[in-house]
């Protein structure tokens, strides 16, 4: 199924991307943590919110400044160890 994945990087720090898998989402929510960090378990800090990615239907209205969708269908963020796990919402 084609999704929109908004992202929340870091700090002031947002992306949107439109994937046709969620496989392919996460793929690049690793690869933007590994351009930013160095590395996915230099993303995550006891003292800030971890960078979390939410996963909607595709639509063609969002982009990495506006969000069309009510309610995200998956949310995914980076654990303690650097891990990208699935959490609930």
């Amino acid at each position: 199924m084609k999704v929109c994945a908004h992202m929340n990087l870091g700090p002031y720090q947002n992306a949107h991307f439109r994937a046709d898998s969620t496989s392919e989402a996460i793929e690049f929510f690793k690869n933007s943590l590994v351009s930013i960090y160095g590395n996915t378990k230099n993303a995550y800090t006891d003292n800030q919110e971890p960078p979390v990615m939410d996963i909607y239907q595709q639509c063609d209205d969002c982009d990495a400044m506006m969000n069309f969708h009510d309610y995200p269908m998956t949310r995914y963020e980076v654990g303690k160890f650097g891990g990208i796990k699935k959490v609930s919402v």
